[in-house]
């Protein structure tokens, strides 16, 4: 029996540990976004300071160009620490990389079928749709999730997204998805005149979790910035309202789950 252990980095950034694989979805470790933005934008979480964490990762998968899930500081870091990891990204993000002169070889444009990335575990890239699914001239997805099947444990991180159609064509063919990463920070009049690009709201992720029939809904998207957070009292009082069928976990940064595949 294997074990899948899941630790929160804040914001959309999760990394993925079992016995022989190690990988990261969005990490964001750094202050970047004020440093470019202004100090609205100052984490409202910790940077993670343990290294250990950041040693022996496999892969990095981004879901998109925006700086806090595609940090060029923070993709630098886990390289300086796991020099052997490749990154899986949308084509915005190997641009990206690649004008910050990291390796062309450790870069990989997401596909969208599954693709093995270690014995006994492969992923596909699944759109997103921020606030629509968006395709280049090479039918390239601008914004996606990823869906990772872990030896036939299905886990489905959404990216930066809202509910729609094509996600949930695709996502019904799983028997079953184990765990949803769905973004909860809403998309609203107020951040749109200031320029916040929000998702989907909670009541919303509630709902699409009914609607791909997931075992457990973890939110994301909403700890690390004030001016796009969403607090731990309004998702408890939404989810107990609705008392849906599956299971939700609130994850502080830092915090880790265990699951036994």
């Amino acid at each position: 029996m294997d074990k899948l252990e899941i630790r929160s980095l804040g914001q959309s950034g999760y990394l993925f540990t079992t016995s022989s694989c190690k990988w990261v979805v969005d990490p964001y470790l750094t202050n970047s976004v004020a440093v470019k933005y202004g100090p609205q934008f100052n984490r409202c979480v910790p940077i993670p300071e343990d290294s250990e964490l950041l040693k022996n990762i496999d892969f990095i998968f981004l879901t998109h160009a925006h700086d806090d899930h595609t940090d060029i500081e923070s993709i630098r870091l886990i390289l300086k620490h796991s020099p052997q990891a490749k990154s899986v990204m949308p084509y915005e993000s190997y641009n990206l990389l690649k004008d910050a002169r990291i390796n062309e070889k450790k870069l990989i444009i997401a596909l969208e079928h599954f693709s093995e990335f270690s014995p006994g575990f492969s992923y596909r890239g699944i759109p997103a749709a921020h606030l629509q699914i968006e395709r280049n001239s090479n039918n390239q997805l601008r914004y996606l999730g990823y869906c990772f099947d872990i030896k036939g444990f299905h886990v489905y991180h959404a990216g930066d997204t809202i509910p729609n159609d094509e996600i949930f064509r695709i996502l019904k063919v799983f028997p079953a998805i184990d765990i949803a990463f769905l973004p909860v920070n809403e998309r609203n009049y107020f951040k749109d005149k200031h320029g916040i690009v929000g998702n989907m709201s909670f009541r919303e992720a509630i709902e699409m979790a009914q609607e791909i029939k997931t075992n457990k809904l973890i939110p994301i998207h909403w700890d690390m910035f004030s001016n796009n957070s969403v607090s731990i009292e309004e998702m408890e009082l939404v989810y107990n309202c609705i008392s849906p069928a599956f299971e939700m976990q609130i994850m502080h940064a830092g915090e880790t789950i265990n699951f036994y595949l």
